[in-house]
């Protein structure tokens, strides 16, 4: 199975889940969009400090200084590296975004679209 066949089936039945419970459910709730974790259904505001991907490790430490913690994201990384397994590194190439086609794009461009507005991610990279 392929990304872009795997993304479509995962996407796809996000979708077409009926109810929360059904689209948590979908990979094991990887596919639900990161605002659902900010704000609760009432729309109130439940997590205050949102780590963005493309800051990830400045974000990551400034969380912890803020509640004291001596953790610093390099920390973390060169464990999770220890973790991680040769071969499957070796067996997985480097994605790009343009290794995902067009119609993945528009399912996810869908269903994040508040993520996008929310949390003020770019719908698409240069998007």
């Amino acid at each position: 199975l392929g990304l872009n066949e795997y993304l479509r089936q995962e996407l796809s039945s996000y979708a077409a889940a009926k109810n929360a419970t059904r689209r948590r459910q979908v990979g094991n709730c990887h596919f639900l969009p990161n605002s659902r974790f900010v704000w609760t259904g009432e729309g109130r505001r439940a997590c205050q400090f949102v780590l963005n991907h493309s800051t990830l490790e400045h974000d990551f430490d400034a969380l912890m200084r803020e509640h004291g913690l001596g953790i610093r994201y390099l920390d973390m990384s060169s464990h999770a590296q220890k973790l991680s397994s040769a071969s499957l590194a070796a067996a997985c190439k480097k994605l790009v975004p343009s290794d995902i086609d067009a119609d993945n794009v528009r399912r996810m461009q869908r269903i994040y679209s508040d993520d996008f507005s929310r949390l003020g991610f770019w719908p698409w990279p240069g998007g």
